[in-house]
């Protein structure tokens, strides 16, 4: 059994198999012939489930080797046949090969139709002159971070060094081809390092920060059950995905932790959940099951909000039949099946598409981010030392103490403590400099 992922390329497509251990494994397929990709499904094998990779790993791989087979597919480069001679890519390739790495998704069959139109002395020369300007040519306006570009290069890399360390193992090999292959596949290794993109750039202008209290403010007042603004129109709809944002926020929990929390989970006489790891839960019926990424722990609830979980369980989650069939507390509306990834991502889609007002970027892990400007802004208030701050988030959050994943959670305290100094210097330094006058 499986579930199918199609690529915005059209060519090719990653199906999870669910085993019956609960194990989920993505594969790549090519969608002409419905089969797993023979080298893809070895490499996936071999080099990531051997080492415990989780699934969604082993997916995110399997999409950035997907970029190399795209732009492979569409240059017309049989890379098979070229590893029979020794070869790998040139450095035109490479080049081109980096550029596609910055394109989405979406981008890819525009992509694909502007380099079979593009004649190899054409291709050549726009390679080259992008290699003295820097920059990419308008045609490739769209571009994804360069985070997501460095990821894309790393696992191609890791992908080709594994490709050919395998041809280079056959005993019989030519010792002319060895030789020949050994030299080109460090000139393409370090070719591809070197176009690795820094992550660690200076522009911090426009990265992801909590939400404004405003924000939060007119998000509660349109989920709320019995608001009239509620887009949604089920009962259980509504009670459902006010619950569930409520959990994100009051309780600062990544996407994976809330849909994996069951009812057994929560202790109702001690208001207190565990968060706990599920790696490939057989009882989850979800192929694609969302992931607990952090550490165990307990969280503790507020009255209110384990009162509403509660009335949410006993008066609405109990009418679906479906519900009733397993333990997860957030359930599909009518089904009653576990509520998917997919699904609580159109609840925040439907959010922003019905009020324009709400950011572009609200998303589950805004809330996350919205939390923890929250806890600075009252472990400040308590004035609680940072080394103790930092041990109380980490712990909050499901990090290990020595983690510096709280900095990017606290953006938005930041530069907001940040501006508030500079106007204070700006006003002490106008204000001495009247005074001379």
């Amino acid at each position: 059994m499986g579930s199918t992922l199609p690529s915005k390329s059209g060519k090719f497509s990653i199906r999870t198999i669910m085993m019956v251990s609960g194990e989920r494994l993505p594969v790549l397929l090519n969608k002409t012939e419905g089969i797993p990709l023979f080298d893809p499904t070895v490499y996936v094998l071999t080099e990531l489930r051997q080492k415990n990779r989780a699934s969604n790993t082993i997916e995110r791989a399997l999409r950035e080797i997907e970029v190399l087979l795209d732009f492979l597919d569409a240059s017309d480069i049989h890379l098979d046949k070229r590893l029979q001679t020794g070869q790998l890519l040139s450095l035109p390739e490479i080049d081109g090969l980096v550029r596609h790495c910055g394109l989405p998704a979406s981008e890819f069959k525009a992509s694909r139709s502007r380099l079979t139109q593009e004649t190899p002395r054409q291709s050549l020369r726009v390679i080259r002159m992008e290699r003295f300007r820097m920059r990419r040519p308008s045609t490739y306006a769209k571009e994804v971070s360069p985070v997501t570009v460095a990821n894309r290069i790393r696992t191609i890399r890791a992908y080709l060094t594994w490709l050919s360390a395998r041809h280079l193992s056959q005993p019989n090999l030519d010792p002319t081809i060895r030789i020949t292959l050994v030299s080109t596949k460090e000139f393409v290794l370090n070719a591809m390092f070197e176009r690795i993109p820094s992550t660690r750039g200076r522009n911090t202008v426009g990265m992801r920060e909590g939400a404004s209290p405003e924000t939060l403010d007119r998000l509660l007042k349109v989920i709320g059950p019995c608001s009239p603004e509620n887009p949604w129109l089920s009962p259980h709809a509504q009670a459902r995905n006010s619950l569930a944002i409520s959990w994100l926020l009051l309780l600062g929990l990544r996407r994976g932790e809330l849909l994996n929390v069951k009812i057994s989970d929560i202790d109702f006489q001690k208001e207190v959940v565990t968060i706990a790891r599920r790696a490939d839960d057989p009882q989850d019926p979800r192929r694609k099951q969302p992931r607990t990424k952090t550490r165990d722990r307990r969280i503790p609830l507020s009255p209110e909000l384990a009162a509403a979980t509660h009335h949410y369980i006993i008066t609405i989650r109990s009418t679906l039949d479906g519900a009733r069939l397993h333990e997860f507390l957030f359930v599909a509306d009518r089904s009653g099946v576990p509520m998917a990834l997919d699904t609580l991502n159109r609840v925040f889609h439907t959010l922003r598409v019905t009020f324009p007002d709400l950011p572009e970027d609200l998303t589950p892990h805004i809330l996350r981010h919205s939390w923890n400007d929250k806890f600075s802004e009252i472990m400040e208030k308590k004035g609680v030392p940072p080394e103790e701050e930092k041990k109380l988030r980490s712990f909050l959050m499901g990090w290990v103490e020595t983690s510096d994943t709280a900095l990017s959670y606290t953006r938005r305290h930041t530069r907001k403590k940040g501006q508030e100094v500079s106007l204070e210097i700006q006003a002490n330094m106008l204000k001495g400099n009247n005074d001379k006058e």
